[in-house]
């Protein structure tokens, strides 16, 4: 069982690089384009490749595509993603080795947040963005950490772990080596001096802001509080005002804060609720073209056209639009007794000998 236990520190020191003292740091705000897809998650476990903990209900995770895992460079980062429905914030706490450049494996529930599930695969824009972390990063030493073995994982972070150094007894740092899974692993341990009771780190942000953490305690399978985050950066918002909460949004503009537009105002959903989506309500009402797969009806037939039909119809079933079975017959006179009681928009499946055909019904015409 995963104990959530916190530990006091002693001599914990925050440092801020003189040079960013100001927080003129350059600002990542790049966006990247993919495909979005949906696996069943991790919430309640830590089993995906980094090693993160998530608690149960919490679906709001993803696994990156691996170029951009980065031999587990983005993990415990966050990530906005617009997606046809909407948008959705998400950690990274998984590998997805399939995905390509760009892509993101969202879980179930996060996928169906911003997109049909029958889509299946989406497209998406998306950017790294700070985590909503609170005051602490936290570690968890693996069994056996010690003096002589070293292996800790580093997560609840304002941004991504660039590296993980150790203070050496001239004063120097040495960089920890982080494997795969997300954890920073040394064989024969970090400490010169095997008496410490604890190591002396220094983290540093993929944003350059760097924190100290001294004489933390090896307690090896137990949740660590270190009492310190990575510093903020305000960074300038898409309009180019600093530390301001203009975003882009579903419509690809920037909207909101200083700019005097209204979020989603510039363009408009379309019948099966995505932005910017091509599908349109057709001639006999349906939701066709975009990302539905339908197409417009064409011209109409009667009923007594397809009694006169050179080739006679063997088998009629009759379907809600839901896909559920309403009605089934062999011939086309018992079709037109139950349609004379029902007027609702049907799609109709005909046989004709082996050849099988839809058609939908409405307004008493069968549509192509």
């Amino acid at each position: 069982m995963r104990c959530r236990l916190l530990f006091s520190l002693v001599g914990v020191l925050l440092l801020l690089n003189p040079l960013y003292a100001e927080d003129v740091r350059p600002c990542n705000d790049e966006w990247f384009e993919g495909e979005g897809t949906q696996y069943g998650g991790i919430a309640g476990s830590n089993g995906g490749n980094c090693g993160i903990y998530v608690e149960e209900g919490d679906f709001h995770h993803c696994a990156m595509n691996h170029i951009q895992y980065d031999s587990s460079s983005a993990c415990g980062g966050c990530v906005r993603v617009l997606g046809p429905m909407g948008e959705i914030t998400l950690k990274v706490v998984d590998r997805c080795p399939e995905c390509k450049l760009g892509d993101i494996d969202l879980s179930t529930q996060a996928f169906a947040e911003i997109a049909q599930m029958k889509d299946g695969r989406i497209p998406i824009k998306w950017q790294f963005i700070p985590c909503d972390a609170g005051d602490d990063i936290k570690v968890l030493f693996a069994s056996g950490t010690s003096p002589y073995f070293f292996k800790a994982l580093f997560y609840n972070l304002r941004y991504r772990i660039a590296k993980v150094e150790y203070k050496k007894s001239d004063g120097s740092y040495s960089e920890i080596h982080r494997e795969m899974y997300n954890y920073f692993v040394e064989q024969g341990g970090i400490d010169e001096d095997k008496t410490k009771s604890g190591p002396y780190f220094r983290l540093t942000d993929v944003e350059g802001g760097q924190v100290l953490i001294e004489n933390l305690e090896y307690t090896a399978g137990e949740e660590l509080s270190t009492g310190v985050q990575f510093p903020e950066l305000k960074c300038a918002d898409c309009a180019g005002m600093e530390g301001g909460t203009a975003q882009i949004d579903n419509c690809g503009v920037c909207s909101g804060g200083t700019t005097g537009v209204e979020p989603n105002s510039s363009c408009k959903k379309d019948c099966i609720g995505y932005w910017r989506g091509s599908a349109y309500i057709d001639d006999c009402g349906f939701c066709v073209g975009g990302m539905t797969g339908g197409t417009p009806c064409g011209n109409g037939s009667s009923i007594d056209e397809l009694l006169s039909d050179d080739e006679a119809v063997t088998k009629i079933e009759l379907f809600n639009l839901m896909g559920k079975t309403l009605f089934s017959c062999e011939n086309v006179y018992e079709f037109y007794d139950y349609l004379l009681e029902h007027t609702d928009m049907f799609v109709v499946k005909l046989w004709r000998g082996e050849n099988v055909e839809y058609r939908r019904m409405v307004g008493g015409s069968l549509m192509k």
